[in-house]
């Protein structure tokens, strides 16, 4: 017989997603206690979060910060596209640079964003470098605007990537820019 603590019967969590996602109960984890849960991790898909179908690739991962009652209340941490989405989308490029900055938010805040670039033509290693210098730019002035945890937005990670899309223009157009993960730092 194992000798140990009785700790009483677990009790159900409801997780919250993050205000900018209006709070939306996503599902029920279970504890003994509520401060067990703090820092636990939360994965979910953004088309759970936006109720829009087209978002069924991109995943986030919360972190739950606080609980109020039976609530748990997340941020997020982490957002990403499915490795396979990826994948069928490179399939045919010949050109594919990964970039992976750490930029910092106008709240301050630290996010590692990596981003994946295609392009049907192969590319000289000057005109991948000047790529890179002006993505890195752009990035920086694109997160520069916004609070950290807007960035996880679907429409803001869109219009990054538009962005990123138009400062390769002057140099040599890219097919497509991905803003493939972001993490807070």
């Amino acid at each position: 017989m194992a000798v140990g603590k009785i700790r009483g019967k677990k009790k159900w969590f409801t997780v919250l997603a993050p205000e900018i996602f209006k709070s939306k109960e996503l599902v029920d984890i279970t504890a003994y206690e509520p401060k067990e849960i703090i820092g636990r991790p939360v994965d979910a898909t953004l088309s759970q979060l936006t109720d829009r179908p087209k978002d069924q690739h991109k995943k986030l991962t919360l972190k739950i910060v606080s609980t109020q009652g039976e609530k748990a209340i997340t941020e997020p941490w982490k957002f990403y596209f499915v490795e396979s989405f990826m994948q069928r989308s490179g399939r045919r490029f010949k050109e594919k640079l990964y970039i992976v900055p750490t930029v910092t938010s106008k709240d301050q805040k630290k996010l590692k964003i990596k981003l994946f670039i295609l392009a049907t033509n192969k590319l000289h290693h000057s005109v991948r470098a000047d790529m890179i210098v002006a993505l890195e730019k752009k990035l920086r002035e694109f997160v520069l605007e916004l609070n950290a945890f807007d960035m996880f937005m679907p429409e803001n990670i869109d219009k990054l990537s538009d962005a990123l899309k138009e400062a390769t223009k002057k140099i040599f157009p890219a097919d497509k820019v991905f803003v493939w993960k972001i993490s807070v730092a």
